[in-house]
């Protein structure tokens, strides 16, 4: 991908405050997640997708001070800097749906075995515990019940990801 593909004039300075150094092609995550795609193969470098006129802050902006035009920021770091603007773009991110059922806020705030698909960090954890589970369940001393239990997924949501998804781990 390159700035021309997203419409960037590389004259204008340009800066991104994202809590994430990269972009995700998002439908290639449940291949990412299984391993049919390398984690690599998804995502960009923000600052390649810059050039040289853009730079790049990974924090997460806390405040808006429209009158002074400036954003107080908070790295990853935990350290407090502000920005100053003058012309502002917001895209905000996103949460999960967990449709109040407060067992799954719990459960997986909690990295209790419920996985989320929405960033490169929730496919890694998934092809983690996957690649776990099959190693678990290869030992010579666990019984068929617990083989059965280890190499038994359950994916929840009848959308495109987790039907891909599905599918994905189907055909590994």
């Amino acid at each position: 991908m390159d700035t021309q593909a997203l419409n960037l004039d590389k004259s204008i300075p340009l800066t991104v405050v994202s809590p994430r150094n990269h972009f995700v092609f998002t439908p290639l995550l449940p291949s990412a997640s299984v391993g049919t795609l390398e984690c690599r193969c998804i995502q960009e470098p923000v600052r390649t997708i810059l050039g040289s006129n853009g730079s790049y802050l990974q924090a997460k902006a806390r405040t808006l001070d429209t009158a002074n035009k400036r954003i107080l920021c908070e790295s990853i770091h935990n350290e407090l800097f502000e920005v100053e603007y003058d012309k502002l773009v917001i895209a905000v991110g996103v949460k999960t749906n967990t449709f109040g059922i407060e067992s799954i806020k719990q459960a997986a705030s909690a990295h209790d075995d419920v996985f989320f698909l929405k960033h490169l960090a929730h496919a890694r954890a998934i092809r983690t515990n996957i690649i776990d589970s099959f190693e678990q369940a290869a030992i010579p001393t666990v019984t068929d019940a617990e083989r059965r239990r280890l190499l038994s997924f359950l994916v929840v949501g009848g959308g495109p990801t987790s039907c891909e998804f599905t599918a994905e781990l189907h055909g590994t």
